[in-house]
């Protein structure tokens, strides 16, 4: 990815993660993730919910 949109990616996920956004991410399988972005990294985001979710192919 390019250098200017990962850091674009990182501001954006840093924003939703300290100001406690809710957001919703739907994965390539069609799983529904509801929750907080707890942590990321350049190949994980970790969302928080009240409801334990894992995704699988």
């Amino acid at each position: 990815m390019d250098q200017s949109l990962q850091n674009l990616q990182n501001q954006f996920l840093k924003e939703l993660r300290e100001n406690k956004t809710p957001i919703s991410i739907f994965l390539v399988n069609g799983v529904r993730l509801h929750g907080c972005v707890e942590f990321f990294d350049n190949y994980v985001v970790a969302v928080r919910s009240e409801v334990t979710q894992l995704g699988t192919r």
